[in-house]
Parts: C-alpha cells; structure tokens; sequence
C-alpha cells in the first residue's frame, strides 16, 4: 500500500504541476488574447479613419468633377463669346474698311446745293425754264452720279438687280436688264 501511496503522490504532484503549467499557458494565453484583442482595436480604429477619409476622398472627387464639368461648360461658353466677339470685330473691321472707302467718296464726290439746284462737284443737276443751264454741265453732273452710285455699290459689295450702270462722263447710260435697253442720262 506504501508502493501505491507514492505513485499516487507523483500523480497529484504531475497532476498539480500540469494543472499550474497549464494556468501559466492560460495567462499567457490571455495576454497574447488582449494584445490581440488590442491590435484589433487599433486596426478596428486604423479601418474607421480609412474609410472616414476614403469617403471624404470620394466626396471630394465628386466635387472635383461638379467643378470641373462646370469649368468645361465654361471653357466652352467662353470660346463660343471668343467667336462671336471675333465674328463681330471681323463685321466691325470691314464696315470701317467700307466707311474709309465711303470717306474717299466724300472727298472725291462733293455733294452740296446752289440755290435751287442740287450739286456734285460743282456741276448742277438739271435746270430751271427761269435758269438755262449748258447741257453739258447737267451731263457731266449726272455722269459723275452715276459713278458715284457705281462706286458706292461696289464699296458695300452690292449688284443691282434690274439695272446695269454705265459710268461714262457725259454720256454715261443705264442699261435696263429686262429688255436690254439703254437709256443716256
């Protein structure tokens, strides 16, 4: 019975020993569980702030976009008022190119009155039964108006329809298009 009382003792004591080995394992196995438990906090954490700013990034982006659609449309709306203002200086240009050719023609053509008798460059156009005038001078007016209005229609790059004028000095013509007659002014 003593043999078997030892052996009984070495179990309790194995016993014991596993049993406090085991409680070591156990605390140890707790502490590696709390910091495990601690680092799943932090990533928890780290996950939360990531995707805090991953949606701010998206906000952003989004922004980004609205912003920049709205700069195209813009972009756009400003190179349409480019074309149109450069449209409008070209128009521009060329009517001053054509009120430039029209001051040479005032220049050139002076247009006034005498008396009763409207005048171009000094030559009256037409007469009066209390007035003789030479018909030469009322030819020569009518030659110079008929190359004034020719001149004047070519400034403004405009063609007559019905009628062709024929500038000539005192014998200047228009020519009617219909019939193809002629009549001297």
């Amino acid at each position: 019975l003593q043999e078997e009382t030892p052996n009984w003792q070495q179990q309790i004591d194995a016993l014991c020993y596993e049993i406090e080995e085991l409680k070591s394992e156990e605390e140890q196995l707790e502490l590696e569980t709390n910091i495990k438990q601690a680092e799943h906090k932090m990533l928890r954490y780290k996950l939360d702030v990531l995707k805090e700013t991953q949606q701010k990034m998206k906000d952003l982006e989004h922004e980004y976009w609205i912003k920049y659609g709205k700069t195209c449309s813009k972009r756009g709306d400003l190179r349409m008022e480019i074309g149109s203002l450069t449209c409008r200086l070209d128009y521009t240009f060329d009517c001053l190119e054509k009120v430039r050719r029209t001051h040479i023609l005032n220049d050139v053509f002076h247009i006034w009155y005498d008396s009763h008798f409207g005048t171009i460059n000094g030559y009256r156009l037409g007469r009066l039964p209390s007035q003789s005038i030479d018909n030469n001078e009322v030819n020569a007016a009518w030659g110079l108006t008929a190359m004034l209005i020719e001149l004047l229609a070519k400034t403004i790059d405009h063609e007559f329809n019905d009628i062709k004028i024929l500038p000539q000095g005192c014998q200047s013509k228009i020519i009617f298009c219909k019939d193809d007659t002629e009549c001297e002014l």
